[in-house]
């Protein structure tokens, strides 16, 4: 079965998902949130502004790599909210589906693929992606995008042709927000929700909770929710608590 997934431009509140060809829902949806406009981009703008003029329209290749948290599959999704024919893949969902994962990919403009490296030493899933890069890139001058957490260099790929194919384009790292950027990236955030964050209910954030940003956006979706129950969008250190606390929110 293959996963496929054709993506808009995302507006808030939808809540696109992958459908197989059956058009069965799967369990897997992309964030309202992962556009451009609301990733901070912090010490990443050049890599930001690089994949914002990336010139699609001569195909190519593009691999994406840093630490956790630091926004890789925010940015993936990002590009596919930029590109009407996409298709947006992360390697966790789909390596069940055989070794024919990747095959009727090629008719996209853009293809994703996020976490390349959960499958080190795949043959099948080399020789998938390798036909992949083939179909897409080489014969319709198309654009993949890969993002791994581990650098290139680092990974085991049997297929040595494979290899020097998906490093034939940019290769980009990204760095983690310092604390302070932290801060502005989650007051960006809560901004763009219609919520006010104080600096001290951010600070307090820092201080008492997870500091990746992976789990304070998971956080700020909470509190977004005990915000439009309690009628209040400016968020405090006492609504922390309390959103905390109750395990219905």
């Amino acid at each position: 079965m293959t996963l496929m997934l054709m993506l808009n431009r995302m507006h808030p509140g939808t809540e696109p998902v992958i459908r197989s060809q059956s058009q069965l829902p799967l369990a897997i949806k992309l964030r309202d949130q992962a556009v451009f406009a609301s990733y901070y981009a912090g010490p990443n703008a050049e890599i930001v502004d690089q994949l914002q003029h990336y010139p699609m329209a001569g195909g190519g290749v593009i691999w994406l790599w840093g630490d956790s948290a630091t926004g890789k599959s925010h940015l993936l999704q990002a590009m596919c909210a930029e590109i009407a024919q996409s298709a947006y893949l992360p390697v966790a969902q789909i390596e069940s589906t055989g070794p024919d994962m990747l095959r009727g990919f090629d008719r996209f403009q853009l293809v994703c693929l996020d976490d390349i490296d959960l499958m080190p030493g795949n043959r099948a899933f080399e020789r998938s992606l390798f036909g992949l890069f083939q179909e897409l890139v080489t014969e319709r001058s198309g654009t993949l995008m890969v993002s791994s957490t581990r650098a290139p260099r680092e990974l085991t790929v049997h297929l040595a042709d494979l290899k020097s194919r998906l490093l034939s384009g940019p290769v980009y790292r990204l760095v983690r927000l310092s604390e302070h950027e932290r801060l502005q990236a989650i007051k960006q955030r809560a901004q763009r929700r219609g919520l006010e964050l104080t600096d001290e209910t951010g600070e307090f954030l820092l201080r008492h909770f997870k500091r990746d940003m992976r789990s304070l956006c998971d956080l700020l979706d909470k509190l977004d929710t005990a915000a439009l129950v309690q009628q209040q969008r400016r968020l405090t250190v006492p609504l922390l608590k309390s959103a905390i606390a109750d395990p219905d929110h």
